[in-house]
């Protein structure tokens, strides 16, 4: 069963919906951000953070016990990349509601593109299309790579997620109306430690393994979608 908990910071409730306990036995390691509640914390003075368990499985047991830790996070530089679409959009275009797809200076690349490589939207530029080449060798290879967002999980080596930004890589045997593309499994590509390029951003490249590359033509995109926070 699940229960969840309840966070309070000097005196004040929190809504803590999404973090929760296990019933069971074991240590579990819950992470909160408090930054929406900056302005119930006073700068330079004690502040309490009390945690609230919700004991209703078994009312007799007293030995619920947690530690509480805070880690602070540096606010970005100026030339740290935004890692919302607004903030990126307002920053770049002036516009923090300008459409995913906009197209300002031409290149063929959406908001949305630009925003997930970390490129300038008011700059012409192929930089941020993924790099791919044909490495012939004692087999086919086909290596290539893509500029993203630092600091996310990922899922599956096709399938990166980072705030609310997900990056998917795809292959189709074909292409246009037939086109049926499906996102990588973890047994069809391993990807290399990613490079850091700074300003929030990184690279990592790919390679499909023999499972795909022996199985006939396939075309590979890399695909990125934005939810869109409430």
């Amino acid at each position: 069963m699940i229960y969840p908990i309840e966070v309070w910071i000097n005196g004040s409730s929190v809504e803590s919906s999404g973090i929760e306990v296990v019933a069971g036995t074991g240590d579990e390691v819950q992470y909160f951000d408090l930054t929406p509640f900056a302005p119930l914390f006073n700068p330079g003075h004690s502040n309490v953070i009390a945690v609230v368990v919700n004991n209703v499985w078994q009312p007799s047991w007293d030995n619920v016990a947690f530690d509480l830790s805070l880690r602070a996070l540096p606010q970005s530089s100026s030339h740290e990349s935004p890692r919302t679409f607004s903030t990126w959009a307002k920053r770049f275009l002036g516009n923090a509601n300008a459409l995913l797809s906009g197209n300002g200076d031409g290149d063929l690349l959406s908001n949305l593109s630009e925003f997930a490589t970390g490129s300038d939207p008011t700059v012409v530029s192929s930089d941020p299309w993924p790099e791919g080449e044909v490495v012939l060798g004692e087999s086919l290879d086909y290596p290539f790579g893509f500029k993203r967002l630092r600091g996310g999980a990922e899922i599956t080596p096709g399938h990166y997620e980072v705030g609310n930004l997900t990056y998917l890589i795809e292959i189709s045997p074909s292409l246009g109306e037939l086109a049926d593309w499906q996102t990588l499994m973890g047994t069809q590509a391993v990807s290399s430690t990613p490079v850091d390029l700074g300003e929030g951003m990184e690279r990592v490249d790919y390679r499909l393994t023999a499972e795909v590359m022996d199985n006939g033509r396939y075309f590979v995109r890399q695909r990125t979608l934005l939810e869109q926070l409430p």
